[in-house]
């Protein structure tokens, strides 16, 4: 699936990607987030947005991990 503008989605495992060590509140030049297709799921329209100290688990088929979607979480 595609996410389009207004998509809720769940994300595990993200990186931050910068060129050099950076604070992830702070917004520095260059700085990334980088998702990963295996590890990001579309959100329940009623989800509540923001962190949640409680991750949840991806129950997922093997069939539907993909080689190039990074980790799987």
């Amino acid at each position: 699936g595609r996410l389009c503008v207004g998509t809720k989605i769940v994300v595990a495992a993200a990186d931050l990607v910068a060129k050099s060590p950076a604070n992830p509140l702070e917004q520095a030049p260059g700085t990334l987030l980088r998702l990963h297709g295996n590890s990001t799921r579309r959100a329940r329209w009623d989800a509540r947005l923001g962190f949640s100290a409680s991750m949840p688990c991806f129950p997922t088929a093997l069939r539907s991990v993909r080689a190039d979607g990074g980790n799987v979480a």
